[in-house]
């Protein structure tokens, strides 16, 4: 999955401050929005991250 979807869950969590309903915002399960917002920590707890036009 492209990790732009990764942070729009993220943002979409934070701005209704529910994981349920911003799986429901997005036509995904709430289980889908916890693992993509656990692979963005893991990502970051390992100084991982997208550089400008990686991945294009």
């Amino acid at each position: 999955m492209s990790s732009i979807w990764k942070y729009k869950y993220f943002v979409d969590v934070i701005e209704s401050k529910s994981f349920t309903k911003a799986g429901n915002m997005n036509y995904v399960s709430q289980t889908a929005i916890s693992q993509n917002i656990s692979s963005l920590q893991l990502q970051r707890a390992e100084g991982g991250g997208e550089t400008a036009g990686e991945g294009l």
